[in-house]
Parts: C-alpha cells; structure tokens; sequence
C-alpha cells in the first residue's frame, strides 16, 4: 500500500489535477505492480511547480509530458520509505509491530 504525496500548483484546474492522479496511479499499476483498487494519493495545492512522489519515476514524468504537456525537468520525485513496523490498518494497531 505505498501512499503518493502529489503537490500541484495553487488553484490548478480540478480536471488536471484529477488527470495527474490517473497517471500516477496507472504508472504505479504497471511499473511496480499495485493492486487494482491500491491507490492512495493526497493531493496538495501549493505556490510554485509540480512535484510528484512516487517510485515509477520515468513513467511517471513521460506520462505527464505526454498528456498534461508537463517538461519533463518540472517533475520532482522523491521516495519515503517507511518501515512497516509503523505502519497502522485502523483500529489503533501497529499490525506489523514485534
């Protein structure tokens, strides 16, 4: 369940933003495999460029090239990895915790 943080430019226009999810979300699906269905995204509007966290970088910033016209160079991808051991499904419960 890896969770993407998508940073947009401040009053984007919804469709587009709705768009770079989809890419992002297809990118994931077939460079890494998520499940149908796996797609946990925040979106946040800020003042400045486009940023995108995710671990199918290349798809990712050919995907939004090719179909929102995004240069390729606006495109920031940085991957957190979090360690299982703190990660929560609910209920208040470390699942993964020793």
């Amino acid at each position: 369940m890896p969770l993407v943080r998508i940073d947009i430019r401040k009053h984007a226009d919804p469709l587009f933003a709705r768009k770079i999810g989809e890419v992002v979300y297809r990118a994931r699906r077939t460079t890494i495999g998520v499940p149908d269905k796996d797609n946990f995204q925040i979106l946040n509007e800020h003042d400045g460029g486009h940023f995108v966290y995710d671990p199918s970088y290349l798809d990712i910033a050919d995907g939004l090239h090719a179909e929102l016209a995004i240069r390729r160079e606006d495109v920031f991808i940085s991957l957190v990895e979090v360690k299982k051991e703190n990660w929560s499904f609910g209920n208040g419960l470390a699942q993964y915790a020793n």
